[in-house]
């Protein structure tokens, strides 16, 4: 893709509330790219016994609902800038085995279910 073709305005990725992306042992990658403004990421619901890479690029990655849950092998979320992961008051809910983050100056909000190792 490139800019002449891209639509005006913030480039978001927006899972509908209450729906599934289940990769049964595959890798979910949710990424936006880097042309024009960069919007948000926001998550419903993630399943993968394998590997979640989420990349808002500068934006923020949050959750769709209070209902929206991440239950992965390992997960990978990046942004930079002033992109944050989860809210203080809405963070992201997971229940996985392994954790990478990688947050802008809007930091990184979990609340993690079942064991997980921080590397």
């Amino acid at each position: 893709m490139n800019f002449a073709n891209r639509s005006e305005g913030k480039a978001s990725i927006n899972q509908l509330d209450g729906t599934t992306l289940n990769a049964g042992s595959g890798t979910i990658n949710i990424e936006l790219g880097n042309l024009g403004e960069v919007g948000d990421i926001n998550l419903a619901n993630l399943t993968t016994t394998g590997q979640v890479l989420v990349n808002a690029n500068g934006g923020n990655i949050a959750r769709a609902s209070e209902n929206s849950i991440i239950n992965a092998g390992s997960v990978l979320f990046e942004t930079n800038g002033s992109g944050g992961i989860g809210l203080t008051d809405a963070p992201l809910q997971l229940n996985v085995e392994n954790l990478e983050a990688i947050s802008g100056s809007g930091g990184a909000f979990f609340d993690v279910f079942g064991r997980c190792e921080y590397w």
